[in-house]
C-alpha cells in the first residue's frame, strides 16, 4: 500500500509540473489548422545560416547511458510496388507519329481481314505495316525486305497478309504441308512469332494450325526431332515456325513428316543473323532447295547493313528485291531517354577495378531509377554471373529487388522460367534480369513494358546496341536506358546518344555524387540520330 501511494504521489507531482511549463511560441494549435491540407514546405523558413533548422544535440546527462535508448535504423525500408488488388495505371498511348493515318479499310474490306486485325488489336497500322501491306496483300511473288526498329510492328507486318490466303485445313495424310514458314535464329523468337499466330486464329478470322519446331521445347522430350516429327504428322501445320536447324532435320526425317510443296510464303526473321552465320547458311540451303518457285521470300530485321541487302540481291540473281524500310530503322526509339555514365578508372587497367566501378554504377542506377522491370546487358556469360552474384550479395533477402539471369549457358527450361517470372503482369518487388544479347533479339516479354535497360558492357557491334536499347520503348512507349562507357567508348557513345539535329550529349558522372538527386539526362526525346555504322556493316572504331 505504501509503495502504491508513493508512486501516485510522484505521478501527481510530474503532471502538475508539466501543466505549469510555458508552451513554446512556435507550437501549432491543432484547432487552427485549415481543413484542406496546405503546402507545409512552402511555409518553412529558408536555410540562410548554419543555425537555422538545426537539430538539438543529445544531452549525455539525460538517461543512464550516453547512447539513445532506442536504436534507430536509418536505412530506407523497401517499398513494395504492388499492394493487394492494386491495378497499375494504363500505359500512355504511343506518340501520334508511331501509327500511320491510313484506316484499315484502305488495305482490305473483307470480313476476315477485319477479324484478324481486331484479334491483333490493330486500329491503325504502324508505319512499317502501312508501307509493307499493300505489296504483301497482292498476288505477286517478288522477294522483299522489311526493316524497322524493334517494337515497330514487323511481325504483324509480314504475318497478317499471308494469313488471309489460308482457306482451311489441307488434307495432309500424315505429312504437314504448311502455307507459311517462318525461320528465326533462336527458340525465343520462334516461340514469340508462334504465339502471335496462335492469338489471331478463330473469332471470325478463320482457323489455322500453328506448329513450333526448335531444339528447345518445354522439356527435353518436347525438344527431340522424333517427338516433333510425331506431332507434325499427327496435327499438321498451316503455319510452321522454327529454327533453320530443326526444320532442315524434319525435312529429312523418316518417316516423312514435312513437305514444302504447298508453301506460299517463307519468312526469314532476323535475316542479318541467319545469312551471316555459316552454320545457318548451310541449313538454309538445305531448306531452299525444297521451296517451290512460286513461294514468296520475305526478309525481316531491325538491322539491315547494305552488305546483307547485297547478299540477298545476289542470291536472287539480279532479280528485283523490294525494300520496305521504316522511319525508325537503325535508330533508338524516340520516346526513350538515354543516360550516359562514365565508368573510366583512369590509367589503371585492373579488370577487377573496372568491374567494381561498373558495379557501383549499376547499384546507383537501380537506386535512382526505381523501375518495375530492368534488363542488364552484358557481353559474356561470365560477366552475367558476376553481376548476378554481386546484386544478390547486396540484397540477400530479395526485399529490394529480385534478380534473375538469362543467357546461353542456361538450359531452355531455366531460361523460359526466368523470362516468365520477369514478364509477369505485376510484381511486389522490382525485377532485374541479367542477360546477354540472347534477350536482345525477338523477346517481347509477353507484351509487358520493360522500364529500364542498363548497357553494363558496351557492345562491340553497333547493331547490338540498337537491339539492346530497343528492348524498352517498344510500340511507342517510353523507357530509360543507362549506358556505361569508358575510354575510347565515350566519344562513340556521345555520338550515338543525340537528337536528329546532330546535338551531342554530355557525359553524366554521378557515382560519387549522392547529394544530387536530379540524375541529369542526356539529350533525349524526339527523333534519334541514325547510326550509319550499321548501314555500312561496320564495327565501332571503323571509319564511317
Amino acid at each position: 500500500m505504501l509503495r502504491k501511494n508513493t508512486i501516485s504521489t510522484i505521478l501527481a507531482i510530474v503532471l502538475v509540473s508539466l501543466t505549469t511549463l510555458p508552451l513554446p511560441s512556435t507550437s501549432f494549435n491543432l484547432l487552427q489548422f485549415p481543413k484542406q491540407p496546405r503546402n507545409i514546405a512552402a511555409s518553412l523558413p529558408l536555410v540562410s545560416s548554419p543555425t537555422s533548422l538545426q537539430a538539438s544535440p543529445i544531452n549525455s546527462s539525460e538517461g543512464s547511458s550516453n547512447k539513445p535508448n532506442a536504436k534507430v535504423d536509418r536505412r530506407k525500408k523497401p517499398q513494395f510496388r504492388r499492394k493487394r488488388n492494386y491495378q497499375p495505371p494504363p500505359a500512355p498511348p504511343p506518340p501520334p507519329d508511331y501509327f500511320s493515318k491510313k484506316p484499315l479499310s484502305d488495305f482490305s474490306t473483307s470480313k476476315k481481314w477485319s477479324a484478324i486485325c481486331k484479334a491483333a488489336g490493330i486500329t491503325y497500322p504502324t508505319k512499317i505495316q502501312a508501307i509493307a501491306w499493300p505489296s504483301l496483300l497482292g498476288d505477286g511473288t517478288a522477294p522483299c525486305v522489311i526493316g524497322e526498329q524493334t517494337g515497330g510492328g514487323k511481325t504483324l507486318a509480314y504475318l497478317v497478309p499471308p494469313l488471309l490466303n489460308i482457306e482451311g485445313k489441307v488434307e495432309d495424310n500424315g505429312v504437314a504441308k504448311p502455307s507459311i514458314l517462318v525461320l528465326a535464329p533462336t527458340s525465343e523468337l520462334v516461340n514469340q512469332v508462334a504465339s502471335v499466330s496462335k492469338s489471331l486464329t478463330g473469332k471470325g478470322a478463320g482457323f489455322w494450325r500453328t506448329s513450333v519446331v526448335s531444339a528447345s521445347g518445354k522439356d527435353e522430350k518436347d525438344g527431340t526431332v522424333r517427338e516433333q516429327a510425331r506431332e507434325l504428322s499427327k496435327k499438321g501445320a498451316d503455319v510452321l515456325v522454327g529454327t533453320p536447324g530443326r526444320v532442315s532435320q524434319l525435312l529429312n526425317a523418316k518417316p516423312f513428316c514435312l513437305s514444302l510443296e504447298n508453301l506460299k510464303t517463307i519468312v526469314l526473321d532476323e535475316v542479318d543473323v541467319l545469312i551471316s552465320d555459316d552454320t545457318f547458311g548451310e541449313q538454309l540451303n538445305r531448306i531452299g532447295v525444297k521451296v517451290g518457285e512460286d513461294a514468296r521470300f520475305v526478309f525481316v530485321s531491325a538491322t539491315l547493313p547494305t552488305t546483307v541487302i547485297d547478299l540477298i540481291e545476289k542470291e536472287f540473281g539480279g532479280r528485283k528485291v523490294t525494300k520496305f524500310l521504316g522511319p525508325g530503322l537503325h535508330r533508338a526509339p524516340a520516346a526513350v531517354k538515354e543516360y550516359l555514365v562514365d565508368v573510366s578508372v583512369g590509367d589503371n587497367r585492373d579488370p577487377k577495378m573496372g568491374f567494381d566501378k561498373k558495379a557501383d554504377a549499376l547499384m546507383e542506377a537501380l537506386r535512382r531509377q526505381k523501375c518495375e522491370r530492368t534488363l542488364v546487358f552484358c557481353n559474356t556469360v561470365e560477366t552475367c554471373r558476376k553481376v548476378e552474384n554481386h546484386l544478390k550479395r547486396k540484397d540477400r533477402k530479395g526485399d529490394i529487388y529480385e534478380v534473375g539471369a538469362y543467357h546461353g549457358a542456361m538450359n531452355g527450361a531455366s531460361r523460359t522460367a526466368a523470362l516468365k517470372k520477369f514478364s509477369k503482369k505485376s510484381h511486389q518487388t522490382d525485377q532485374v534480369l541479367i542477360c546477354t544479347d540472347r534477350a536482345a533479339r525477338g523477346v517481347d516479354f509477353e507484351g509487358e513494358k520493360v522500364d529500364h535497360v542498363v548497357v553494363f558492357d558496351f557492345p562491340k557491334d553497333p547493331a547490338e546496341y540498337v537491339r539492346r536499347v530497343g528492348r524498352t520503348g517498344r510500340a511507342g512507349r517510353d523507357g530509360i536506358v543507362s549506358v556505361f562507357a569508358y575510354g575510347w567508348q565515350l566519344p562513340i557513345a556521345r555520338g550515338v546518344i543525340g537528337e536528329k539535329d546532330g546535338s551531342k550529349s554530355t557525359v553524366d558522372v554521378f557515382i560519387d555524387d549522392d547529394d544530387d538527386d536530379d540524375f541529369k539526362a542526356s539529350k533525349s526525346g524526339g527523333g534519334r540520330k541514325r547510326i550509319n555504322y550499321i548501314d555500312e556493316g561496320k564495327l565501332w572504331g571503323d571509319k564511317e
